[in-house]
């Protein structure tokens, strides 16, 4: 593929290809679409692997929409694959798409969602172990929390890979969900910690009881 299309250059993570490409004129998609296609058949010859062409999705900014480089209007160039009996073809998004964890694309909303919705699942353990805390004791629950839990580092990825006005809302909560549990194992009040942190506190720091 290399050197048949010298100027694409993917990018594998594990069993994941992202193909980052300059699109300035319709031949661009036409050459990608043959990319694609060259892609699903070295997978099968090569590999014996199916490349599942209807998983495919293609990453094009909203602007592009309704004009002559409208990728979705050259979809049925790409490869496709039958699923259920219908023919599916790739799917084009505008928003973001989540590339080794972390929300890549055009839409700064749609690249904090996809953090969100990594600690609203993050949120439902946190409400579990807060649930099994009678069962467990309080110091196991608040060693469970802390070191299996900690969005310091279940979030790191998150932290390292987007500009912290993508990430400041999200990770902003999960610290809340943590001091929450905090307060819940050892039965501490909100106005003795809160859930903003201190650096962060526009009001001050917390007075000390």
């Amino acid at each position: 593929l290399k050197e048949e299309f010298s100027e694409i250059a993917p990018k594998c993570i594990a069993d994941d290809a992202h193909v980052p490409t300059v699109i300035r004129e319709v031949p661009h998609i036409e050459r990608l679409a043959r990319w694609c296609h060259r892609y699903v058949t070295l997978s099968i010859r090569e590999l014996n692997l199916s490349a599942n062409a209807r998983k495919f999705k293609i990453l094009q900014s909203q602007r592009w929409v309704s004009t002559e480089l409208d990728v979705a209007r050259y979809i049925k160039l790409f490869p496709s694959q039958m699923h259920e009996g219908v023919r599916k073809y790739p799917t084009v998004v505008r928003g973001a798409l989540k590339v080794n964890g972390v929300g890549v694309g055009f839409d700064a909303e749609a690249r904090a969602e996809i953090i969100m919705a990594q600690v609203k699942a993050q949120e439902d353990k946190l409400k579990v172990l807060e649930r099994l805390t009678p069962l467990l004791g309080r110091q196991a629950a608040e060693l469970y929390g802390r070191f299996s839990c900690k969005p310091s580092t279940t979030f790191n990825h998150q932290a390292r890979g987007n500009e912290p006005s993508i990430s400041r809302v999200p990770l902003e909560h999960a610290g809340e969900m943590q001091a929450h549990l905090f307060r819940t194992v050892t039965a501490t009040a909100p106005d003795e910690i809160r859930d903003v942190q201190h650096d962060a506190n526009p009001a001050g720091p917390t007075e000390r009881q």
